[in-house]
């Protein structure tokens, strides 16, 4: 897996990871809200999809993980707009696109924005098409409370404190020593926190959502997968049941047992399932022409959240904008 540093041309400074070969078809998976990055997210899919061929891309969002803070506000609107440009960086053709939770509904709104670039769209627990919160009112007043961030970040130093606040988005699978260390230095060292309680400002109301694109899911025509846990305490899972009959094209697969993080709860069954709906359709093929033969699909391990290739020979996978990075 490699680190790349792009700047875009708006000035945006983005730190992203790629795996896989360049000649792959490319994924690109966005990451969610809270402390949350790349890595923590999508690490283990990544490996999982290099080894099935894929070319999958996952960029640290404008403040969060290794990308600096953004210039303008961390809205839902100025997050797509980078995630349009950051694409459009890439010159990718036709690709496929996933996002979790608040990536999710990025990924909503690009598809919208960008019809005919995306072969398939994967949600995991998305927001996106909520009118509300299950928590809303709580959520509201926890975004304006002042010292929370600071509070937060307090108790991060506590490994036992992280391991049990992520019982919240893990309900299945029991919180490794790595993904919690990786929470936590998220929580530390990075502006996560302080940009997505920015972005909660901006998007929850006393009226409901900001950004609530039902009414538009119509217009996306594209097979979309939507996987969410039974146990999403945060996005219930009536949302994507109601979700599902608006997209022309939709699959619902609803986990038992699982929480909002269910490509961290039960990796298993989310890979299992993205990468049948992803390779339905797709046929790779060598340079030399010829056809792969179907292949088993890979085991995957945990990643250490901070074991990561800066560099590397294969320089065909390195991308880098004109224009001079910002400070």
């Amino acid at each position: 897996m490699i680190r790349n540093e792009t700047t875009l041309p708006s000035g945006t400074r983005v730190s992203w990871l790629e795996a896989g070969p360049a000649n792959g078809h490319p994924v690109v998976l966005l990451h969610g809200g809270g402390a949350d990055n790349a890595l923590l997210s999508w690490g283990p899919t990544m490996q999982l999809l290099a080894a099935e061929g894929y070319r999958a891309i996952a960029p640290d969002h404008p403040g969060y993980g290794r990308s600096p803070r953004p210039r303008g506000y961390a809205t839902m609107a100025n997050q797509i707009a980078y995630v349009t440009e950051f694409i459009d960086s890439l010159e990718l053709e036709e690709h496929d696109l996933a996002g979790v939770s608040m990536g999710g509904g990025m990924a909503i709104g690009y598809v919208l924005a960008r019809p005919q670039r995306v072969r398939k769209l994967a949600l995991v627990a998305s927001y996106g098409y909520q009118s509300t919160l299950a928590a809303q009112p709580f959520m509201m007043m926890g975004s304006w409370l002042p010292g929370l961030i600071e509070s937060i970040q307090w108790t991060s130093w506590n490994p036992f404190l992280v391991g049990f606040g992520m019982t919240a988005v893990l309900t299945k699978s029991v919180v490794s020593d790595e993904l919690a260390a990786g929470v936590r230095n998220a929580a530390l060292e990075t502006p996560a926190l302080a940009t997505f309680n920015e972005f909660q400002r901006h998007e929850l109301g006393p009226l409901g959502n900001r950004t609530d694109f039902s009414d538009r899911l119509g217009e996306i025509t594209q097979p979309v997968l939507l996987i969410h846990g039974e146990h999403d305490t945060i996005f219930p899972s009536n949302d994507a049941v109601a979700a599902a009959e608006l997209f022309p094209n939709a699959q619902l697969e609803l986990l038992p047992g699982v929480g909002h993080w269910a490509q961290r709860d039960d990796a298993e069954n989310v890979h299992a399932l993205l990468l049948e709906f992803l390779d339905e359709g797709l046929t790779t093929v060598r340079g030399d022409g010829s056809s792969i033969a179907p292949r088993e699909h890979a085991n995957v391990v945990d990643i250490n959240a901070l074991d990561v290739t800066p560099e590397s020979d294969r320089q065909e996978l390195r991308v880098v904008q004109p224009g001079t990075p910002a400070a």
